[in-house]
């Protein structure tokens, strides 16, 4: 066992961590043409959230809190998911991506909401 340890340890930084990620969809360039909610994966935070403020919410698709949220969300994307805005709303499947190790939030329930300020760790909990 303590080989295996020190192999572990001595190798650390050569092993890329595994992170759950579904296929990034596939949508227009501009996130702000559809006027409907952005869905963000894995394999795309650090790139969304560092390019854009983002009022993110971390979902389950069979959290029932989440579901009463929908609406409202959409409602949301439909004001601000449009050009010249300055907030993105989006949503992330948090059962089946895991954000990057660079994202220091806890996300300890859903629905969980937090704004991204262009960077993945300057974040405001809602």
């Amino acid at each position: 066992m303590e080989e295996f340890a020190s192999l572990v340890s001595e190798n650390s930084d050569k092993v890329p961590a595994h992170l759950k990620s579904e296929n990034v969809p596939a949508r227009k360039s501009n996130p702000f043409d559809g006027q409907q909610i952005f869905t963000l994966v894995g394999d795309e935070f650090l790139e969304v959230v560092s390019k854009y403020n983002v009022l993110l919410q971390y979902m389950a698709p069979w959290c029932g809190h989440c579901k009463k949220l929908e609406p409202i969300y959409k409602e949301l994307a439909a004001r601000y998911n449009v050009p010249g805005s300055e907030v993105l709303i989006a949503k992330f499947d948090a059962t089946a991506n895991d954000p990057p190790l660079e994202v220091q939030d806890s996300i300890q329930g859903y629905p969980t909401v937090k704004l991204y300020k262009k960077s993945p760790v300057a974040s405001v909990h809602y």
